[in-house]
């Protein structure tokens, strides 16, 4: 069988572009040349993006037997590791796909010592040695390998092939014919016999063909994720300079102390102080203190930017939401009175009395966290529910409560006297209106609700715990992602709906059973809360004409709504990059960084990003497409980072994952 002129198709269309393709015709070249005297064969694929062979660290191998069961394989490929550990040395592949200088595409070992010369016409291109310490010593030579420690490691490792299981008479190793001081794939064949020289000028074109073209494919994709970490960390510090740098340091700058130090010396400084020590002594002190926290949160910041924009970071720590993360973004009072203040905006729980003059009025920002359960999970509250929206949802998430009285995993009320539902005033005002309502709390599916007035609504025992990527400085990618909500908000719609504050709402899918998981690096699918953000005044474009509004999907060829820019790629096909809509790109980065995505996942496109587009828009549901995804059907959790939704209230909301810790618990018994 020829199957020269069908790789040669296969090239021709670019269909080589991962391992499964490579593996099918790898297999069937094996099977159409020396299917009798094959043992088994692997495929030698160093992965650029983790700067590791494929299955190298004690994972799967990529191989081919018909002898053998993949129990077996499996049993070798960790005893080789082990032996590698425990002696500290690298496997043969790394030497000769590592330091080979392609002087010899094909490498031949033979188990016999003086086995005879098999290709004696092919000396230009193969090197045949014997499985001896003198055949080691030979190509330790070749390979130019001459410190003394890296020699004794090299010896090892050649000479540690005769304890393989197969029983091998002869192993072919093919390395990517290209002249590269690192070759990125090819394979080792194991055989009972030689391979005949007629077959083997049979399969070194079809290798040749299809060893470099997927080598050139891996560099390809190499270079394109060295300018993805580029572009990730230039679009990072870049939103870093315009939300920090531009919005709060540049006003604290100017500003000074609560603006009483505004354009003004040290010395009338001084003179100020001097004329109401106490209270401008204690603003000082307050301020002082306020801005060290904020040169931590910068610091951390900083060090969050040069992480995401360097190797995936491979471990995580548990926090939990509320007493973690949450609690720390409120801490920072300057970034929260100055990150929208341009729109005439500050931090509720610092915010002054509010007047009714235009040089004096600001409006506030407050933060809420519901515990949403599944029940109303997909449900917008109700049409004639018009104003106080983020006030509706509440109700709408408590009033829900009381039908599960004895059911913790609906998030129900245990006991009905302290019911977290609406009740009538304690004053017994028959007359009061609905909106005057006095909430019982704490409700379990309340972690956090902001008033216009009063002490805020915060209860803890139902705070969930997150699985952070870094820790601390991994809390970042959750603050980018507020700090862009708060900024787009402020600045598109805030203004827009004349409205007298900012509502930014944080829902979490409650998940008991655990069947949310997205899928992770090794294809498992791992447990994961789902959440929604949302704001108040960010309202989208639900006509087929209407101009206004946010736009979730494109209507028309051409047209984007937040989905598709979600969906595109920040670099051009050259790998420069796209200078527009950084503040999405940042907000889909800081999702990826949370899943632990790798820098070619977020690179993706399309519905890899945000999933599937819905065929038709539901009037009395809302969007559950990462729901679907990620719910307990399907077996390997979803793949999507990021999606543009409908929020309950008819605001624009984003949806997106974030994994669960493990808990173990040990038993010790003396």
């Amino acid at each position: 069988m020829n199957l020269i002129p069908e790789v040669l198709a296969t090239v021709a269309r670019q269909d080589i572009k991962d391992i499964e393709t490579l593996c099918r015709i790898h297999e069937r070249t094996i099977n159409s040349y020396i299917n009798d005297i094959h043992l088994i064969s692997y495929l030698n694929i160093f992965d650029i993006e983790k700067s590791n062979w494929l299955g190298e660290t004690g994972g799967k191998p990529v191989f081919y037997t018909h002898c053998f069961s993949e129990e077996k394989v499996q049993q070798d490929w960790d005893k080789a590791y082990q032996y590698r550990e425990s002696n500290k040395i690298k496997s043969l592949r790394h030497y000769l796909f590592e330091k080979g200088m392609r002087k010899y595409p094909i490498l031949l070992i033979t188990r016999e010592e003086d086995a005879k010369e098999f290709y004696p016409q092919f000396n230009n291109i193969l090197f045949q040695i014997p499985a001896t310490e003198a055949g080691a010593e030979r190509l330790a030579r070749e390979l130019e390998i001459t410190k003394t420690d890296e020699r004794e490691n090299f010896l090892k490792t050649f000479l540690n092939l005769n304890t393989h299981f197969s029983n091998w008479q002869y192993i072919y190793y093919y390395i990517t014919p290209i002249r590269r001081q690192n070759a990125v794939t090819g394979t080792s064949l194991f055989t009972s016999q030689p391979i005949s020289q007629e077959n083997l000028l049979n399969i070194i074109p079809l290798f040749d063909m299809l060893f470099a073209h997927l080598d050139l494919v891996l560099i390809e994709n190499a270079f394109k994720n060295f300018s993805l970490r580029s572009a990730v960390a230039t679009i990072m510090s870049r939103n870093m300079s315009h939300n920090i740098g531009s919005h709060v340091l540049a006003r604290i700058a100017t500003k000074g102390i609560n603006g009483w130090t505004q354009n003004k010396s040290i010395r009338e400084i001084l003179d100020t102080i001097s004329e109401g020590a106490r209270e401008k002594s204690r603003s000082l002190v307050f301020w002082s203190k306020d801005a060290q926290i904020l040169a931590r949160y910068i610091q951390q910041r900083m060090d969050f930017i040069a992480q995401v924009s360097a190797n995936l970071v491979n471990w995580t720590e548990s926090a939990y939401l509320v007493k973690n993360l949450m609690r720390w973004f409120l801490s920072q009072k300057h970034l929260l009175n100055f990150i929208a203040a341009s729109e005439n905006l500050r931090a509720h729980t610092f915010t002054e009395k509010k007047t009714t003059e235009p040089d004096n009025f600001y409006g506030d920002i407050r933060l809420h966290i519901f515990l949403t359960p599944e029940a109303i999970w997909k449900d917008p509250i109700s049409e004639n529910s018009q104003t106080a929206l983020v006030e509706n949802r509440l109700k709408q998430n408590k009033s829900h409560c009381a039908l599960y009285p004895q059911n913790p995993h609906l998030l129900g009320c245990s006991d009905q006297k302290k019911c977290s539902i609406a009740q009538p005033s304690p004053l017994g005002d028959e007359s009061i209106e609905e909106n005057s309502i006095q909430w019982q709390n704490p409700c379990r599916r309340i972690l956090l609700f902001t008033p216009e007035r009063g002490e805020a609504e915060c209860q803890v025992d139902e705070d969930i715990l997150l699985a952070i990527p870094g820790g601390l400085v991994g809390y970042h990618a959750f603050f980018v992602i507020l700090e862009n909500v708060i900024r787009n908000a402020a600045k598109h719609g805030y203004t827009k709906e004349k409205s007298d504050h900012l509502d930014v709402v944080i829902e979490i899918y409650h998940d008991p059973e655990e069947r949310i998981g997205i899928q992770s690096q090794n294809k498992r699918k791992v447990p994961a809360w789902l959440l929604r953000i949302y704001d108040n005044v960010s309202f989208v474009n639900e006509g087929e004409n209407s101009r206004a509004g946010v736009l979730l999907w494109g209507r028309n060829e051409g047209e984007k709504g937040i989905n598709e820019i979600l969906g595109s790629s920040f670099i051009t096909e050259t790998g420069d990059l796209k200078k527009e809509d950084w503040g999405l790109a940042e907000i889909k980065i800081a999702a990826g960084y949370l899943q632990r995505r790798t820098i070619s996942m977020m690179g993706r496109t399309g519905e890899a990003i945000t999933g599937a587009r819905p065929g038709k828009f539901s009037e009395d549901k809302l969007d559950d497409e990462l729901w679907r995804l990620a719910s307990a059907d399907t077996h390997q959790g979803s793949e999507a980072v990021i999606r543009a939704v409908k929020s309950p209230i008819g605001t624009l909301g984003y949806e997106f994952y974030i994994p669960r810790p493990r808990t173990v618990g040990i038993l010790y018994e003396e």
